[in-house]
């Protein structure tokens, strides 16, 4: 929240919040039945032990896909790293969290620049085109107190 309003989270952005010891340790009794019932490679007594400390999301939009297709096509390699920056934040109901913003990806403009740029893309102007042409109503992104965890 900011300033007493509701603020909707941005693609792109996220949270991460503490476990609790409850939901950790049904994580491992899941993991440990993964474990004992459908074990792979990857999986040990470790990551059954480790279980998860935080859970959370990241908010997913139109834009920020493009926006990481578009880095990913800038690349000279198969693969890219996108980066995030983090720092906490405080809830009234949930404590503090992790909050996700701020991504970049090298040799691209920032997410924001992406953003106040896109009415001047062409990919960008033919999708919202077709997409304001159909008739499904959009969906609306969360605002930060109506996330469930």
């Amino acid at each position: 929240m900011n300033d007493g309003g509701v603020r909707a989270v941005a693609g792109g952005n996220g949270r991460l919040y503490r476990v609790s010891q409850e939901d950790a340790d049904k994580e491992k009794r899941r993991r440990q039945e993964l474990l004992d019932t459908n074990p792979q490679s990857w999986m040990s007594k470790q990551w059954v032990e480790d279980g998860p400390v935080y859970g959370g999301y990241l908010q997913i939009t139109q834009d920020l896909l493009d926006w990481i297709q578009e880095g990913f096509d800038l690349q000279d390699e198969e693969h890219m790293r996108l980066n995030i920056n983090g720092s906490l934040g405080d809830s009234p109901t949930q404590g503090k969290y992790l909050k996700i913003e701020g991504a970049w990806i090298a040799k691209h403009v920032s997410l924001k620049q992406h953003r106040e740029d896109a009415g001047q893309r062409q990919v960008t102007k033919a999708k919202r085109e077709a997409v304001s042409s159909d008739a499904k109503p959009s969906q609306t992104q969360m605002a930060e107190d109506e996330i469930p965890f």
